[in-house]
């Protein structure tokens, strides 16, 4: 894709402080949120987490329901954690980092650290391609045109939300988990492209998807401006990124 550019860019970092402590954290164009989960024999025990910037101002209380996973056994995949809770009652981006923080627990991994990039050509605004980079060496990649892989070729045909759950849960974890990285970047890059949000939550016409836009909340849920441009790639995220949350 030449003409293209980086529209969205997320990155995450995963480490162990202490042997049964785990943090994670997460930062691109709309969000940057930390967790610390403390775990022992393979469980969830407390977990603390912080909200630093977020789309709407009623975000950061997702914070709170995320103890939710305290009791929970870790996760060999990240994406069986919404099979367990409620994904919708959370914060999408804090309950995703929170399961991947659960899977880098389990694994008892070294250092991770993502950097996940979908670029767009508005010539061609059907195709998009998403790249991801694991301390700083590219490990996946997929072109994506109308929500199905392109390529590469072993992936091609897949949808990226029909069957994409069902179709992850047949692949070796670690992959599995770096294409649910890199199918939420392309998610925030159509939503980039197609969605132009109001200044009150209730007014972009989406549904009971997430915390915010409960109906408790979606109606005194404000824009909060807060959104980057990281187009740049020069723009460094994730800056302190061994702080505990």
């Amino acid at each position: 894709m030449p003409e293209a550019r980086p529209i969205i860019r997320r990155a995450i970092a995963l480490f162990h402080p202490e042997p049964d402590v785990t943090v994670g954290w997460l930062e691109d164009n709309y969000h940057h949120f930390g967790v610390t989960l403390r775990h022992e024999g393979g469980v969830v025990r407390a977990v603390s987490s912080r909200a630093v910037r977020f789309p709407w101002t009623t975000c950061g209380g997702a914070t709170e329901v995320l103890h939710a996973v305290t009791g929970q056994p870790l996760l060999q995949r990240a994406q069986d954690l919404s099979r367990r809770l409620g994904v919708h009652d959370h914060c999408t981006h804090l309950f995703e980092l929170a399961a991947l923080a659960m899977s880098h627990a389990a694994r008892s991994g070294p250092d991770l650290r993502y950097d996940a990039s979908a670029y767009h050509d508005p010539k061609t605004p059907e195709r998009h391609e998403v790249v991801l980079r694991q301390s700083g060496r590219e490990v996946q990649s997929m072109e994506i045109l109308d929500r199905r892989i392109a390529a590469p070729s072993a992936y091609a045909g897949h949808h990226l939300y029909e069957g994409f759950r069902e179709w992850l849960a047949g692949l070796p974890a670690e992959e599995a988990d770096r294409l649910w990285i890199l199918r939420r970047v392309f998610w925030l890059a159509e939503g980039y492209l197609q969605f132009k949000p109001g200044e009150v939550a209730a007014d972009s016409g989406m549904g009971a998807v997430c915390y915010t836009f409960q109906p408790e909340r979606r109606t005194i849920a404000l824009a909060s401006g807060t959104t980057l441009d990281l187009s740049d790639p020069g723009i460094e995220l994730l800056a302190h990124s061994r702080e505990i949350p």
